[in-house]
């Protein structure tokens, strides 16, 4: 009797436990950046370096900003594509953005800022409703063309 009650009791805190609202979504991984000349080590006995620590879903959509601003802001999409992972509209904005680069425009923006994260939908559900303040974006088309916001 006494084993069959101690079993129900951390039967039922576990239960209660992983039931929780507050819980955190499963790590995401963190998308690692190409690798530059001169990023390898010269001497083959050198140990691996430690992969980088997964990230939550929330620091995932803290970063999302960062990069894309950064993407925007140099023409360079190498990271961003990385870090979208075959998002077909992401794809189009880096297709975009390089096609400005390409023609000698550019486009400048501010980074956005996130006013809440919230998780939305059943347990089970990984979707999210983000606030945002976006920021201000400028372009060029190309050399010579007018700017535009």
């Amino acid at each position: 009797m006494r084993r069959t009650l101690t079993l129900a009791l951390v039967l039922t805190g576990l239960f209660l436990v992983g039931c929780s609202e507050d819980d955190p979504p499963p790590a995401l991984p963190t998308p690692s950046p190409a690798p530059t000349v001169g990023a390898f080590a010269e001497s083959d006995d050198t140990e691996p370096t430690a992969e980088p620590e997964p990230e939550t879903a929330k620091e995932f959509i803290r970063r999302w900003p960062v990069v894309e601003t950064a993407m925007i802001n140099s023409g360079d999409t190498v990271s961003y594509r990385i870090y979208a992972n075959g998002c077909a509209p992401c794809g189009a904005l880096a297709d975009r953005v390089e096609s400005f680069y390409a023609k000698g425009g550019y486009a400048k923006t501010s980074r956005p800022k996130i006013i809440s994260i919230r998780r939305v939908g059943g347990r089970k559900s990984f979707r999210f409703r983000v606030a945002m303040a976006e920021g201000r974006t400028t372009y060029q088309a190309s050399r010579g063309a007018p700017e535009e916001r």
